[in-house]
């Protein structure tokens, strides 16, 4: 594997990305030297199957299942895709797991930026590369949160604080170091003149463990994907003082990054691939599957539901895409 060069993350990242690396070597191991095989369920089924590496109820997990359910529902394969999970790691084990599986032609892995973050920091970069890109699905922008009763009500004040003592505040993002709200926190600090090597910086695994947060005053700002937050932010649960997409967001009252000043316009992703060495018409299949999915009505009303965007990008042009939010990913935490 290929180390990635040295890097300055911000100082509270720099466990958690030697805890990544062993978390590569531990699921690498084990999946390669057969401690915990895939199993014959994984890797011989006729049935399609996607890999979400991550836990129940996150971001990947419910684009996997909702594209699974509408391959269904539509009538394009038969029977239900199989969506299990691989949690933990940052989606290190998961990403390994799926490299180990090369030539299987059934099997997807459930991706973003959050994938390409974490390959970067493990030094993975020459296996992500290794995958058989299949399709971006959609987007969505990052939004900045506080809790229901923080006394910062906009961006500027929260950031007037940050600047003032930048440990001082309690920052917490919904993703792990390399991720998209790792990336955004990072951009943010810059922009508004914040050392990042001196933030209060702490990951949670997730919207819920970071909402729980927020709820419980472990955070004073948090960083998470607007449509995994959307309801909550719907409901008043918790408070945005700004979104990170280049216009407002429909339904959410809250100003953008450069409306506040701040010039970021940052958008998550995701999409899915499948291990190396798949054959050509089984790649063009699970090109075509997907390509009908998106045209579905279905799909076009998960779209508004979730609060993401059409980014629809397959084949050759999504692996370009992958290589260039690694040059980003690079060029940000470096």
């Amino acid at each position: 594997m290929r180390r990635p060069a040295s890097s300055a993350l911000p100082a509270a990242s720099f466990s958690r990305r030697t805890l990544l690396r062993g978390a590569v070597a531990g699921a690498t191991a084990a999946a390669l030297a057969g401690c915990a095989p895939l199993g014959p369920q994984e890797i011989d089924s006729p049935a399609r199957r996607i890999l979400v590496p991550a836990a129940v109820g996150g971001g990947y997990d419910l684009t996997a299942r909702t594209a699974a359910k509408i391959l269904l529902t539509e009538g394009i394969v038969a029977p239900l895709p199989d969506v299990f999970n691989v949690p933990g790691g940052g989606g290190v084990p998961g990403l390994v797991r799926t490299i180990a599986a090369a030539g299987e032609e059934h099997l997807a892995l459930a991706m973003g930026l959050g994938i390409v973050g974490a390959a970067w920091a493990s030094g993975m970069t020459d296996e992500l590369a290794a995958l058989t890109p299949l399709a971006q699905v959609a987007t969505e922008p990052g939004v900045v949160l506080v809790p229901p009763d923080s006394p910062f009500r906009t961006l500027d004040a929260a950031l007037a604080a940050w600047r003032a003592d930048p440990a001082g505040l309690r920052v917490s993002t919904g993703s792990s170091p390399g991720g998209p709200d790792h990336l955004l926190v990072v951009q943010v600090a810059r922009a508004a003149g914040v050392d990042p090597s001196a933030i209060r910086l702490s990951a949670a695994s997730g919207g819920g463990e970071l909402l729980s947060r927020l709820l419980t005053g472990e955070a004073d700002l948090a960083f998470g994907g607007a449509g995994e937050l959307r309801r909550q932010l719907s409901a008043g649960v918790v408070r945005a003082v700004a979104v990170s997409s280049a216009e407002r967001v429909a339904g959410l009252d809250v100003p953008t990054l450069t409306e506040s000043g701040i010039d970021v316009v940052f958008r998550n992703w995701r999409g899915f691939v499948a291990p190396p060495g798949i054959g050509a018409a089984a790649r063009e299949r699970w090109i075509d599957d997907l390509s009908r999915m998106r045209r579905a009505r279905a799909w076009r009303d998960a779209l508004v539901e979730n609060g993401w965007d059409d980014a629809f990008v397959t084949g050759a042009a999504f692996g370009e895409r992958i290589r260039q939010q690694l040059g980003v990913v690079a060029a940000t935490l470096s």
